[in-house]
């Protein structure tokens, strides 16, 4: 993230801002396959001008081996209250891009993993509950 918005171009920024403008919309939708594509697309924008495409295509495999438990994360949080943890980060790292605060960037793409990582487990943690519970 940092090295992608040190290097980013405008008209790169300018495709993020779309992918994320179609982002909120899919959210507004509660579509969240579709919400995960746009995220992930915009990501890739900003890694892509990193100019390691090894990594990107490593981000990139990840995403499809962790992708149920991202859709776990995305369902559960546009469930509950709170759904602007879905959007935020993304319009902070546009920002960021924008300036080419790779500083900013990185920050901000540290908090929404922090972010997503605790609300995944929080979500896994009540599923597991509800299945003991219903076991009883």
């Amino acid at each position: 993230a940092r090295l992608g918005t040190e290097r980013i171009t405008a008209d790169d920024c300018e495709r993020m801002q779309a992918e994320y403008d179609l982002m909120v919309t899919a959210i507004s939708e509660r579509r969240v396959v579709d919400l995960l594509d746009h995220d992930e697309a915009l990501l890739t924008i900003l890694y892509t001008a990193s100019g390691n495409p090894v990594l990107v295509n490593m981000i990139r495999t990840l995403w499809q081996h962790c992708r149920a438990y991202k859709i776990v994360g995305a369902q559960g949080t546009l469930d509950a209250e709170g759904a602007d943890a879905l959007w935020r980060y993304q319009k902070d790292l546009v920002a960021a891009a924008r300036k080419q605060d790779g500083v900013a960037a990185l920050s901000v793409s540290d908090a929404s993993l922090d972010n997503a990582t605790q609300r995944i487990r929080a979500l896994l943690a009540a599923q597991k509950d509800e299945e003991r519970a219903s076991a009883l």
